[in-house]
């Protein structure tokens, strides 16, 4: 259903964006879904286009847009947050082998305390408690 005061609501958006409120900027669909419209009514309306076109190339050229990165920006930073998620995994195996080294010392066996997915050897082995 076609909301009746979409125009004010797109001003409004659009006016947001221009006072750099927000991030990135909207494709002329994901601004049609917000509104409830189609895409096709806000393109009837040259105006709103000029003015989402004008914010658009504003912001990309500050930055703030929403182009999206190329193939190999998007390995190298995929890359990066794996290889950060690397360097957390092991610092917890670290500490949980830590943990079960301390239970040994107490005297505890660390597979009752730890369970028996502890057994499995990519979290946790015998030889790495001796």
């Amino acid at each position: 259903m076609k909301n009746p005061n979409w125009k004010l609501t797109v001003s409004v958006v659009l006016d947001d964006l221009e006072r750099h409120r927000g991030e990135g900027v909207p494709t002329l669909d994901e601004l049609a879904s917000n509104v409830g419209v189609s895409r096709q009514t806000i393109w009837r309306h040259k105006d709103i286009v000029e003015r989402l076109t004008a914010i658009r190339k504003s912001r990309l050229g500050t930055g703030l847009g929403t182009r999206r990165r190329t193939v190999n920006e998007r390995i190298r930073a995929l890359e990066a947050e794996n290889a950060e998620l690397r360097e957390e995994n092991n610092n917890l195996l670290l500490n949980f082998m830590r943990v079960a080294q301390r239970l040994k010392d107490m005297g505890v066996d660390p597979f009752k305390i730890l369970g028996p997915g502890s057994r499995d050897p990519t979290r946790l082995s015998a030889e790495q408690l001796e």
